[in-house]
């Protein structure tokens, strides 16, 4: 329990009464006065302990989300009997913008929705969970600690230049051979074209039937999936939008459930059915730093394997 700002100046004005009422003839007004001061004090308390009773919150693992994009997590919230007004919460992350969230009136079972502003890549640990009300009056805030999961994962924000795009093309377009063979794709379903997509990939057939531009996706592929090297002896800022792709090359490979292999100092591991978890690709896109220029190279890789930075990738070329 604790005094909120409006609390603080009513116990001054409450105080500067009772100064007033022992040194003004003026008695009588003033007594009525620090009685109804008293008394909304007294219910004030009772109605902010009371609101808070019975109100039960507990906060599931908490999905990683991308960097640069608003933070938005449902807390499930259940109340017992009786309806309550104007219960928050809130989630403290260590050197990061609090989630808060507000519920008018709660009612039995209801999900809390906690914002905050966009997060940076990395793991955020929660140093404080906790249901807090001021209701009636204001007066006085009673707070409660509720379990939160420990942290929350924040990976890169997937390129937006793969966006809309199939695996087979990301790959042409990243790898430092293109894929000259069909694989084993088959037709997978029809999609709204975008800017992205251009010309060549509209299916003009299925356009004219439904009066707009469509796309023909696939599916499968070689089944050998994507090999990835990532150079970590890089600029922090062109590292970073490696970090970005290689997000983005990680969807596109569990969407068409094809394996990535990723290939690193300090690394060599595959994500996908079977093998590690997508999961643990996103902690290590969450954490994983730059290293000085005389820093260990990197595994030795094919000259196939898509090369991040895009930089390198190009400069290997050449």
């Amino acid at each position: 329990m604790r005094f909120t700002r409006f609390g603080i100046h009513g116990g001054l004005f409450t105080s500067a009464m009772f100064v007033a009422f022992y040194g003004s003839p003026y008695s009588n007004l003033f007594f009525l006065l620090l009685g109804f001061l008293t008394l909304t004090g007294v219910l004030g308390v009772l109605g902010a302990r009371r609101n808070l009773q019975g109100v039960r919150a507990h906060s599931p693992a908490f999905e990683p989300i991308p960097s640069e994009t608003p933070v938005r997590v449902e807390l499930p919230v259940t109340v017992e009997a009786r309806t309550r007004f104007d219960v928050r919460a809130r989630i403290k992350l260590t050197g990061a913008p609090e989630l808060r969230g507000r519920a008018p009136v709660l009612e039995r079972r209801a999900a809390l929705a906690l914002t905050a502003p966009p997060l940076p890549r990395g793991r955020h640990a929660v140093e404080a969970a906790e249901l807090e009300s001021a209701y009636p009056f204001g007066l006085l805030r009673f707070v409660r600690a509720f379990e939160a999961p420990r942290e929350l994962l924040v990976y890169p924000r997937p390129l937006e230049e793969l966006a809309g795009v199939t695996l087979r093309d990301a790959r042409t377009a990243l790898a430092a051979r293109p894929d000259q063979s069909a694989g084993d794709l088959q037709p997978a379903g029809l999609r709204d074209h975008t800017e992205r997509d251009g010309l060549r990939s509209v299916h003009w057939r299925a356009s004219a039937r439904r009066g707009r531009l469509v796309v023909q996706e696939w599916e499968g592929g070689s089944g050998d999936g994507l090999q990835v090297l990532l150079e970590r002896r890089s600029a922090p800022g062109r590292f970073e939008e490696a970090l970005a792709t290689l997000s983005a090359l990680g969807q596109l490979a569990k969407v068409a459930k094809e394996p990535l292999r990723l290939e690193t100092q300090g690394l060599s591991a595959t994500f996908g059915e079977g093998q590690r978890p997508w999961r643990e690709l996103l902690e290590i896109l969450a954490t994983v730093d730059t290293l000085p220029e005389d820093g260990p190279p990197p595994p030795a890789a094919s000259p196939d394997v898509i090369r991040l930075p895009r930089a390198a990738q190009r400069a290997h070329g050449h």
